[in-house]
């Protein structure tokens, strides 16, 4: 099996099983509702999807998962710190994490191509100002105020990170 998508899948289940389906390399997980996802890991994981998946405040030590490369994580209202510190990510998304302030590890992500960030309370100046690495082509910033987003686009497309970036699946 290449590809999970668990929707609404109760807290009461545990997530361990996900380490035992060695061909895993796209895990979705929508709806449903859990504090955190600390008793999942995968050797084999290199894209995860956390939508909408109530109460969710952490998603842990992410070398849990040594080959994941891309993450999208969206309505999680209780997440206030993403830790990417064991992480080597080439995608990151992260859409209405309205509490989400802390990303430690950003600066080490050498690999990251793809950043999109909106509806969160993370400094966007501080992001669209940072030195992104070399890899970056796409850097996509989405502020509440129009005039900002068309500033940063503007500043980010003169910086070469304007690229669209891929949809995801």
């Amino acid at each position: 099996m290449r590809k999970l998508s668990l929707g609404a899948y109760a807290k009461s289940h545990r997530l361990d099983f996900v380490s035992d389906i060695l061909s895993l390399k796209e895990l979705t997980l929508i709806l449903g509702g859990r504090a955190d996802i600390d008793d999942m890991s995968s050797t084999t994981l290199e894209t995860l999807q956390i939508l909408r998946v109530r109460a969710l405040s952490t998603l842990g030590d992410l070398s849990r998962f040594p080959m994941l490369s891309a993450l999208r994580v969206e309505d999680q209202l209780q997440l206030v710190r993403l830790d990417l510190t064991g992480a080597s990510l080439e995608r990151l998304w992260l859409y209405n994490c309205k509490r989400l302030a802390d990303l430690p590890g950003l600066d080490r992500q050498e690999r990251l191509r793809e950043f999109r960030a909106s509806v969160v309370a993370l400094d966007m100046n501080a992001l669209r100002d940072r030195d992104w690495p070399h890899t970056a082509i796409s850097i996509n910033l989405f502020s509440g105020n129009k005039k900002w987003n068309d500033d940063a686009h503007a500043q980010l497309t003169g910086r070469g990170l304007g690229q669209k970036g891929d949809l995801w699946p």
